[in-house]
């Protein structure tokens, strides 16, 4: 089975792109793909998620046995060794999602209101729960569906990596096939594009660097209010 990907990371409407991709596969076949989402405003977001996929890329590409959950744990320990007295850097901190590819295998660790998706024929399936204040009130029943999206402090995370209380880090595995396609994504992407309306604008493309293109163009027509960052892996 082979992989062809393609991404894209751009500020949108805001000054600095605080967002970090990864896409790369190494000699042994081993593919990474990773979407980091850096926290902070006026702090710096942009070094936290730099260092994320920074780290991830390191270690993958020098380990044979891949533990997510455990680099992770070390980007997490890695951001607070950066963070210090300044207001630029104190409170930096980013989200996390990533998948580890290789055969016909995806497994992945997660943190934060990333994403990664998998679409299949003609339906779709979220990976990854978001780490947010809103959907904790959703999954304890106090929000409605339509409460949810309509919530005012909907991207209020509760974890992070580099977050003054330890993370929370879920793990993901899934089994490929042929024509399966891979999305991670920031929130600032899959906000503006959701997953039904997804699904049906990439139905008939196969190619990574096609559906990239369309998603693009497609995110650029709507009202953006964030930083918008995707990472796109086909199967064929």
């Amino acid at each position: 089975m082979n992989i062809n990907f393609a991404s894209f990371s751009e500020s949108g409407p805001r000054a600095r792109n605080e967002d970090s991709i990864l896409a790369e596969t190494f000699d042994d076949n081993r593919t990474i793909i990773a979407v980091a989402d850096g926290l902070g405003g006026h702090f710096d977001g942009a070094m936290a998620s730099s260092i994320a996929v920074d780290y991830l890329r390191e270690k993958i590409a020098g380990e044979n046995q891949v533990n997510l959950v455990q680099i992770f744990d070390e980007i997490h320990n890695e951001i607070l060794s950066h963070q210090s007295g300044t207001s630029e850097t104190h409170q930096m901190a980013t989200t996390l999602t990533a998948a580890f590819i290789q055969g016909k295998r995806i497994v992945g660790a997660h943190c934060g209101d990333t994403r990664c998706s998998v679409l299949r024929g003609d339906g779709g399936k979220k990976l990854t729960i978001e780490h947010t204040e809103a959907q904790r009130l959703f999954e304890a029943g106090k929000l409605s569906k339509a409460e949810l999206q309509n919530y005012p402090r909907k991207n209020i995370l509760d974890s992070a990596l580099g977050s003054r209380v330890k993370p929370r880090i879920d793990t993901f595995d899934f089994d490929l096939q042929l024509g399966d396609k891979v999305f991670i994504s920031s929130d600032g992407f899959h906000e503006k594009i959701k997953l039904r309306e997804l699904i049906q604008l990439v139905s008939t493309a196969t190619d990574a660097t096609q559906i990239v293109s369309k998603l693009k163009e497609e995110a650029y027509q709507r009202v953006l209010e964030d930083n918008m960052s995707l990472v796109v892996a086909t199967f064929q």
